[in-house]
């Protein structure tokens, strides 16, 4: 985070009565992408030992954080490769060979997002409950802001839809050709196709919320 962003952020904190500390102002001050140092001018309230304490939590918090961005990139990265790329250059290939394809692709990748999406979704929770925890420590009260809200659900759909595309329409193409009816699995395909591109419009959505400003 620059020096600029913790700055104002100190003079967001500095601004609010001290039994008081609004998580919705603070997060105005530089929008979804300031949580971790949300913490910053919260822990420079408190005591010295508080203080040696927050940094030991900042660091877990920016492991964590570090760990959810990387796997938002790997899911929507694969997405938008398998979507643009990958689906268009088999086409051509005869149905077997596609169908046999795209499932062994299919299912290394979905093996990949299922642990991305997971660790998307704890280390989410994670760091919400921690910046929501410092700031009810800190004599404040817990307003989380539309913009947070936003990501929080459109990423616990996407885990959702995600769960159906793996466990269910993924089992049937397996199914299909393990059984040579390539008539499913191209339907199972097409399916499958259509839910990416949902996942996908939800995650570029979340991107957008993330990195747009929001004053309000």
């Amino acid at each position: 985070m620059t020096v600029p962003i913790v700055q104002r952020l100190r003079d967001a904190a500095a601004a609010l009565p001290a039994e008081r500390l609004s998580m919705q102002t603070m997060a105005q001050a530089h929008g979804p992408a300031a949580h971790g140092t949300l913490l910053l001018p919260m822990a420079a309230s408190g005591s010295r030992a508080g203080f040696q304490c927050e940094r030991a939590c900042l660091m877990i918090y920016a492991t964590l954080k570090t760990l959810h961005v990387l796997s938002i990139i790997v899911w929507i990265g694969g997405m938008v490769f398998s979507h643009f790329f990958l689906r268009p250059a088999v086409a051509h290939l005869e149905p077997p060979v596609r169908m046999r394809l795209m499932h062994d692709v299919l299912g290394r990748f979905f093996q990949a997002v299922l642990a991305a999406s997971l660790l998307t979704l704890a280390s989410g929770v994670w760091m919400l409950g921690r910046v929501a925890k410092q700031v009810v420590q800190s004599g404040g009260s817990f307003d989380m802001p539309l913009a947070w809200t936003i990501m929080a659900v459109l990423g616990v759909a996407m885990v959702a839809i995600f769960m159906h595309i793996r466990f269910v329409l993924y089992k049937r193409l397996g199914r299909a050709v393990a059984a040579s009816e390539w008539t499913a699995g191209g339907a199972a395909l097409a399916q499958i196709r259509s839910w990416v591109s949902i996942n996908l419009g939800l995650g570029v959505l979340v991107l957008l919320v993330t990195l747009l400003p929001w004053t309000g």
